[in-house]
């Protein structure tokens, strides 16, 4: 026999430590795949929290930005108030004229009133 050759224990012990290690790495290969779904699960249930965050988040804003009111709608309103409020001056400024005729024409008829009554006592 010649160097090269091996014996068939020889062989076969070879061929079981071969068989371990392709054992061993189809092991580990599948360990590997198992953490690698595992990931993918956490990484995905993790993402649809976000999302829904978000969501949350834009409709928010979105909300905010509805009850806004632009710049010409603001203005066109702004000037409807001042309006208003020149309309009530103007209001307030006829009521306390009218109030200050009529406090003054009852005035004068109370002391129309008085007159008479001073003089028509006194000339008896």
């Amino acid at each position: 026999m010649s160097e090269a050759a091996i014996t068939r224990q020889e062989f076969d012990c070879q061929l079981q430590r071969l068989r371990d290690i392709i054992d061993e790495r189809d092991r580990r290969y599948k360990e590997a795949t198992k953490s690698a779904k595992e990931a993918l699960e956490v990484s995905m249930k993790a993402l649809t929290e976000y999302k829904a965050q978000q969501n949350e988040w834009r409709g928010a804003l979105a909300d905010m930005g509805g009850r806004k009111l632009d710049r010409t709608d603001y203005e066109l309103r702004h000037k409807e108030i001042e309006k208003m409020i020149g309309e009530l001056r103007e209001s307030r400024s006829g009521f306390l004229g009218t109030i200050v005729a009529i406090s003054t024409v009852v005035g004068i008829i109370a002391a129309g009133i008085v007159s008479f009554l001073v003089a028509h006592f006194t000339q008896k």
